[in-house]
């Protein structure tokens, strides 16, 4: 019996752009939570002083999924793309969609943020246009296109034309269908890959942090090496999806039997959380060895015990090993449940206007200016007027606040972000046709 032909999906899959709007927002939502208290490094005139443990894994949870289930959609999208245009019309849409709003968000938008935050504006609007225009010429975007957020929309160029190039050179399904040779090896080698995989990339991204710490960016481009093997992997995946007919990601243990089958969103996340504490464990146990060793010695301020305190996530240490297999674990199990979740219950075209996956992409460009402006007007309100208040500083702020913060200005944010869009595309003329 000839094995079965790819059957390439038809019609317009409503799920797809709901699940674009969706992770879009939990992408600004995710970036204001680690400015709050979630782990991120960043400036911000807000900040708390230690790391909230309720915010942390929530965005490195998400974070683990999220950021590959993006390049996963991407290749799904470049397959398509390759397969029904000219590679001339293919090359043209990815540098005027990709390529020219990253090059603009890193001139005009990115230097932004050393007037966003100070503590406030000063001096009259000339002022401060002259002020804007000396950080623009200092930042000087045009050296990096990939600065700040567009660090996406630079990656995902490369691969595109990476894809562009291979299959020019290779012919890769060049007419959209898999011949019944073809198909048979490709659905064997996918099948593998979705199951072990993920070992594959949790190793490499072990290997890639011993000479690549974590928080290191490529120049230019300003990805990290971290998490660039799960970037290629979720593309690759998603691009060999389209071809044999694969709607949505595949899990792991999709062809188990068992309590392990089909994972629901529930099930997956909780798995997932329930192994995180896993990977604190090392962190933990580092800490007590240098807390009884310190006070033995009665040297409160050792240098073990300074050097041992929190997650290391680069080098050869456990820490990075296990949270190495915990990322990849999480996005081989609650990315396919959430595409699931959404390809059951949202395949249908949404009814509100603000929030219209239409407008996802420039919420995505225009967020983290927003956030900027939002964060710092935020911090001004309740400042009333005084450089810091001392009840910014007590306990109970410094435990709840993170969470009220996040709660409050990533509402803001996401509803502004949108809103930018929505005028944006549908009220500057041109912006709708790249964006």
């Amino acid at each position: 019996m000839a094995p079965q032909k790819s059957v390439v999906p038809r019609g317009r899959k409503y799920w797809l752009d709901n699940l674009r709007g969706v992770m879009t927002t939990i992408v600004i939502l995710n970036h204001t939570a680690a400015a709050y208290g979630g782990g991120g490094t960043h400036p911000h005139p807000a900040a708390f002083k230690k790391t909230s443990p309720v915010l942390l894994p929530y965005v490195a949870f998400h974070y683990a999924y999220g950021l590959g289930q993006f390049f996963w959609l991407s290749g799904n999208l470049t397959a398509q793309s390759l397969s029904k245009g000219s590679w001339r019309e293919f090359l043209t849409s990815k540098l005027l969609r990709l390529g020219l709003p990253a090059v603009l968000y890193s001139i005009f938008l990115e230097p932004l943020q050393a007037i966003a935050l100070r503590p406030r504006l000063e001096g009259d609007l000339r002022s401060n246009l002259k002020d804007y225009w000396k950080a623009v010429r200092d930042f000087k975007g045009w050296l990096t296109p990939g600065a700040g957020t567009v660090w996406y929309t630079m990656t995902l160029l490369i691969f595109d034309l990476c894809a562009l190039f291979l299959k020019r050179c290779f012919h890769l399904f060049s007419n959209g269908r898999a011949k019944s040779l073809e198909f048979s090896k490709l659905s064997k080698f996918y099948g593998q890959l979705c199951r072990w995989g993920w070992l594959v990339v949790a190793g490499s991204r072990f290997l890639v942090s011993t000479k690549f710490p974590f928080g290191y960016e490529l120049p230019v481009v300003n990805v990290q090496p971290y998490y660039l093997p799960q970037h290629i992997y979720g593309y690759v995946l998603g691009y060999m999806a389209y071809h044999l007919g694969k709607p949505r990601m595949t899990s792991l243990f999709e062809k188990n039997s068992g309590p392990f089958g089909k994972l629901s969103m529930a099930k997956a996340s909780a798995i997932s959380l329930a192994m995180l504490p896993i990977v604190f464990l090392p962190s933990v146990l580092r800490a007590r060895k240098a807390s009884k060793k310190s006070k033995s010695t009665k040297d409160t301020d050792s240098p073990t015990e300074a050097s041992s305190g929190g997650l290391q996530l680069s080098g050869w240490t456990p820490d990075a090993a296990l949270f190495a297999l915990w990322n990849e674990f999480t996005f081989n199990t609650v990315g396919p449940a959430f595409m699931s979740l959404w390809e059951r219950n949202y395949n249908k075209p949404g009814k509100q206007r603000l929030w219209s996956p239409r407008y996802a992409y420039a919420a995505y460009l225009l967020h983290s200016p927003i956030s900027w402006f939002v964060g710092q007007q935020l911090h001004t309100l309740m400042c009333w007027g005084e450089e810091r208040p001392g009840w910014m500083d007590s306990d109970t702020w410094q435990n709840v606040g993170p969470l009220v913060m996040t709660t409050i200005a990533g509402y803001i944010e996401v509803a502004a972000s949108f809103g930018a869009g929505l005028l944006l595309v549908d009220y500057v003329p041109g912006a709708g046709a790249i964006l």
